[in-house]
């Protein structure tokens, strides 16, 4: 039976970071010090994510299995947005369980909650994940998540390696007048979620 170590790891985060939950030794009051937005119902709905969706082990056998083999592991700069608290989580994930190692630089808005999850992570994949307030220079490529107003500035300072920038986005519902109350529930949820 093949042995999935960094999958093993970060099941052991996700019980870690669910144990935390439970303890409430979060650091909910920094987190919302730094980002108003960021307040506890929001910080755990955001952790549930995290824990039921990417951290599930089929989900990240799934993933391992679709990755071609990496000849050389890279480093891979993110760079995210500060709106959503650990709106970089699922690129992190990925980046690990492709077998790369990541170096973040976090949002001022962000980076209370970003350094404890780096540090969890790090307790279980050590020197996997590393933590910047510098200007990134020594990495292979880029992830990075912002405003329109970003933008030039992604590309002046990471546009010359391979990168994925995102930039504004916005979504759409279409009402057919057939919707129960459960869909409009999940819409209201869809658009109120995060402050909106």
């Amino acid at each position: 039976m093949r042995s999935y170590p960094t999958l093993e790891a970060l099941l052991r985060v996700k019980e870690e970071f669910t144990r935390s939950v439970e303890l409430e030794d979060v650091p909910y009051y920094r987190a919302s010090q730094e980002n108003a937005w960021f307040t506890k119902p929001q910080i755990n709905h955001r952790i549930q994510c995290i824990n039921d969706g990417l951290l599930q082990d089929s989900t990240m056998k799934e993933f391992i299995v679709s990755c071609k083999d990496t000849p050389q592991s890279k480093t891979i700069a993110l760079i995210p947005s500060g709106n959503i608290p650990l709106s970089f989580a699922s690129d992190l994930i990925c980046i690990l369980l492709a077998g790369h190692n990541a170096l973040v630089k976090p949002s001022s808005k962000d980076s209370v909650f970003t350094a404890y999850f780096i540090e969890l992570i790090n307790r279980h994949l050590p020197n996997r994940v590393l933590l910047t307030s510098d200007r990134i220079s020594s990495y292979d490529a880029s992830i990075a998540t912002g405003s329109d107003q970003a933008q030039p500035y992604f590309t002046r300072y990471f546009g010359n390696k391979p990168h994925v920038f995102r930039r504004n986005r916005r979504s759409v519902g279409i009402l057919r007048g057939k919707e129960s109350q459960s869909d409009f529930e999940k819409l209201a949820e869809d658009i109120l979620r995060y402050h909106g």
